[in-house]
């Protein structure tokens, strides 16, 4: 069943790890730190996507492209670094 007409996703917060995120066609959409001015970028993105895509429960597949193993490794580094 499709929005109706005035009706958008809501930009919520997730409790446990304080992110910001948007459900459409009951998939989460991770945004960043609740609240934050990259977040809420973020949220008017998707939902301009979502309109733009005709407010279909479901974005694009290619929506956000799988990380690499390159980025996932560098990712790794900079949270052991930073921790010590």
């Amino acid at each position: 069943m499709p929005y109706k007409k005035k009706q958008l996703p809501k930009y919520c917060r997730h409790k446990s790890s304080g992110r910001a995120f948007v459900r459409i066609g009951g998939k989460m959409y991770y945004l960043g730190k609740y609240g934050s001015e990259a977040s809420r970028r973020e949220y008017d993105r998707i939902i301009g996507e979502f309109i733009a895509n005709g407010r279909s429960r479901y974005l694009p597949a290619n929506h956000y492209e799988k990380p690499t193993s390159k980025y996932i490794v560098q990712r790794k580094k900079s949270v052991y670094e930073g921790s010590s």
